[in-house]
């Protein structure tokens, strides 16, 4: 059997307003020059020197499919005639990918041996599509899709010392409506392009009502921010993050082609992020 793992990244394209080059562009523009951006063969270098290079980029039906490497440099010892000298290699461990541009998903294989956390795999695409955006005056945003109970499990068990909840604009998809009429609200009253609340009580007896912060939660984890609470447990204080709670998936691949893995898996995130805005219904 060859079970191979996956996880979902939701992309948020965000106006910014105050650039030199912002053009105002319709939602299916803004998706033409996303993908035109981020979705063909490159090479990137980003803010943490960190290189990565997109390769074998191919569509089909509506999805993109193709590989994300990061370059290593690995010290091998190799022996010459007289000697054994320390020689770097540079070698590119990659994760395939697969994005359905309609739904603003990107579902990657999950491994190890590119070196990447969820925090920064959603870092370097950000630098990568904001770079690419960048002459039309916007700014991208990667999250990965959250557990729907991740939140509230960790609420139901601990003292809650802060919540914090870093919400980006409102962009193409319809997230709980409390929250997305009060962040367009937001939005149009302080052209802003992210929202930050910070609810806090030291002593861990900071209440956290679903029916005012649920929809909040929900906009969360289904990419459109992060969320993060302080807690105490048994006399310590920890700190958890939405990013440490991300939707995982795994297909049995032994008999499959990577194009049908690939389309099983941008299916199951679909349906994951289904379940998520339905948490409420």
């Amino acid at each position: 059997m060859s079970v191979v793992k996956f996880i979902m990244l939701r992309y948020f394209i965000v106006p910014d307003q105050d650039s030199l080059f912002y053009q105002g562009k319709p939602d299916e523009d803004k998706r033409e020059i996303f993908a035109s951006a981020v979705f063909r063969n490159q090479k990137f270098v980003g803010k943490r020197n960190v290189t990565i290079s997109i390769l074998g980029v191919s569509w089909s039906d509506e999805l993109v499919m193709g590989k994300l490497g990061r370059e290593r440099v690995a010290v091998l010892a190799s022996k010459t005639q007289d000697d054994i000298k320390d020689v770097k290699i540079r070698h590119w461990p990659y994760l395939r990918f697969v994005g359905s541009p309609a739904e603003q998903l990107l579902v990657f294989e999950w491994k190890s041996r590119p070196g990447f956390t969820i925090e920064s795999l959603c870092r370097i695409l950000s630098e990568l599509a904001t770079d690419g955006m960048f002459e039309y005056g916007y700014v991208v945003h990667f999250e990965p899709l959250v557990h729907k109970e991740a939140f509230w499990n960790i609420v139901r068990q601990r003292k809650v010392c802060m919540v914090r909840f870093t919400l980006n604009a409102p962009n193409l998809f319809e997230a709980h409506q409390a929250a997305e009429q009060s962040l367009k609200k937001l939005n149009d009253m302080f052209n802003n392009i992210e929202t930050t609340v910070t609810l806090s009580n030291p002593g861990g007896t900071l209440r956290i009502p679903e029916e005012n912060l649920g929809s909040y939660v929900e906009y969360c984890n289904r990419g459109g921010g992060q969320w993060e609470l302080e807690t105490t447990h048994e006399g310590r204080r920890h700190k958890l993050k939405s990013t440490h709670s991300p939707i995982c998936i795994t297909i049995d691949a032994s008999d499959m082609t990577d194009d049908v893995m690939l389309r099983l898996a941008v299916k199951k995130a679909v349906d994951a992020e289904w379940e998520i805005r339905n948490v409420s219904d």
